[in-house]
Order: C-alpha cells, then structure tokens, then sequence
C-alpha cells in the first residue's frame, strides 16, 4: 500500500485530534472531532468564542497530533502536522458536512435539528487546516520508532526518514 493511502486510511479509523494553537506565548491544546478530504485538509466545528478559535483568528499556524488511541506492543501508528487553519467559506460547508457524513452515517438523524440552528443564527463554524507539512509514524513498518515525512506537493513520500 502506498503512504498515500496507508495515511488516508489511518485517518479513517480515528476520530480525534489534538490541536495545538498559540497566542501571546501561551500555548493550548484540545481535542477536536475532524473530518479529512483525499487532499489532506482537516475540517473541525468549534464555538468562535473557544481559546483555541480565538487564538486561530489571531494566529493561523497551528499543528495537531492524532494517535491511534490504542498502544500495544509493536503497535503505534501517529501523525504530527504542522499548518494554518482558518474558518471555512461558507461556500465550502455543504462539502464538509457531506464529509461528516459519510464518516459519521449517524450525525444524519442530527440533520433537521442541524437546519433549525442554522436559521436561527447558531454560532458554532467549521474550520478547515491546510497542512504544511505531515508526519507519519507506523511501527508495524518500520521497525525503529521512525516516522516519515510526507510530501504535499504531489502527494507523495519524500523519502526522508526523521527519528522520533
């Protein structure tokens, strides 16, 4: 399989990521529910009133982390990305919550009380990352804890092995 799709894979089976944003020196982290496109941008919801949006606004570089939530020997697959978020146009959301969707089949039973929020002005926006740069780690490929840096430019490995 290539890294590619070993990547686009991993992201499938994993919720969660870990977002780290900065703001006047301070750092934060929290934890967001995200979907990805076959490009590599994430996508998030998330109150504009929360530290970490508050901080994007003020700061677009961010990076997140996403690990496999289960660690087992000889078992650890984990991402490192570093990039710049912004809020999603709005022309851009109805691709988004498709992709929410898909991954999510049960956030469909969410959709009517979903439509109701919107006209009544709800406030929570979707975010988009585009990424600058992406690390992979898969212990079950390689046997030091090596993780590979993958090339965004046309979506494939660079070939540079960087260890942990």
């Amino acid at each position: 399989m290539s890294l590619r799709n070993e990547i686009l894979k991993f992201l499938q089976t994993n919720d969660n990521l870990t977002l780290a944003t900065c703001s006047s020196a301070k750092p934060w982290s929290s934890v967001v529910i995200y979907v990805n496109d076959d490009k590599f941008n994430f996508y998030f919801t998330s109150d504009p009133t929360s530290r970490h949006a508050r901080e994007i606004s003020k700061n677009p570089h961010v990076s997140f982390a996403i690990n496999h939530e289960r660690i087992e020997e000889g078992y650890i697959k984990a991402m490192q990305v570093e990039g710049f978020a912004e809020k999603l146009n709005l022309k851009e959301v109805p691709f988004v919550f498709k992709l929410y969707l898909k991954k999510f089949p049960f956030a469909k039973s969410f959709l009517p009380s979903f439509k109701r929020l919107l006209k009544k002005g709800f406030r929570w926006k979707f975010y988009k990352i585009r990424p600058a740069r992406i690390f992979y780690m898969n212990k079950e490929l390689y046997d030091k804890g090596v993780r590979e840096e993958f090339e965004l430019g046309n979506s494939v490995c660079n070939g540079s092995n960087t260890e942990v």
